[in-house]
């Protein structure tokens, strides 16, 4: 009675060894999941911020060459329209020196032919009060001569001091035009934050990448 009493106690005790044996195995198993689950989490969290990061630095790639294309042809349009601004005003001017010349020799010829006609008064013999009246006619007729060509030089500087002015405003537009389609420049864009976590760093760290020389 007494050995079967003492066995008993030994099953008894074997079975809550066991018990606690396998309770503790099942904690263990329960430990190594939840650290297999972070680590797994954090690996995907990794390369999901690398998989973003190499998106923005794409993006980023493409708008800087955008950028800098769009500033090259600015470039380029400056430099074509100030040429051809300054064609215009180069021609221009060229024009206004004919004006000016053609004026100067038409001064001079009016200035000629009063000179001749006071010396042909004076050749006639006329005297007294009728030469003095042909005298004052012929100058009264070349002030009138001078008077109408100056008025046309007025005339013609002022055309092309106003065609001058419309090409020096349209340069300016042009300018001002090409200017606004050109973009900002790029700014360094903001990657995604290393991520968090408990497992593996894999050490991706974030793209390479020279952001000023796209």
């Amino acid at each position: 009675m007494c050995s079967a009493a003492i066995a008993g106690v030994v099953v008894s005790a074997v079975s809550s060894a066991a018990s606690i044996y396998q309770g503790m195995q099942g904690m263990q198993l329960q430990v190594d999941m939840a650290k297999q689950n972070q680590d797994l989490a954090y690996r995907q969290a990794q390369q999901q911020q690398n998989f973003q990061n190499q998106a923005i630095v794409q993006k980023h790639i493409g708008d800087v060459k955008a950028q800098q294309a769009a500033q090259n042809a600015a470039s380029m349009a400056y430099y074509y329209g100030d040429q051809s601004a300054n064609a215009a005003f180069v021609s221009q001017q060229e024009k206004l020196n004919e004006v000016r010349t053609k004026a100067a020799f038409k001064t001079q010829e009016i200035y000629a032919k009063a000179i001749g006609a006071k010396g042909k008064i004076l050749s006639q013999g006329q005297i007294g009060q009728s030469i003095g009246l042909l005298a004052l006619n012929e100058e009264r007729r070349e002030g009138f001569a001078l008077a109408e060509q100056n008025a046309t030089l007025r005339s013609a500087e002022m055309a092309m001091g106003n065609s001058m002015e419309e090409t020096r405003l349209k340069a300016l537009s042009n300018i001002n035009t090409i200017a606004s389609r050109v973009p900002l420049p790029v700014s360094t864009p903001t990657l995604s934050p290393q991520p968090i976590g408990i497992g593996k760093d894999l050490g991706l760290g974030i793209p390479s990448y020279n952001w000023g020389t796209a």
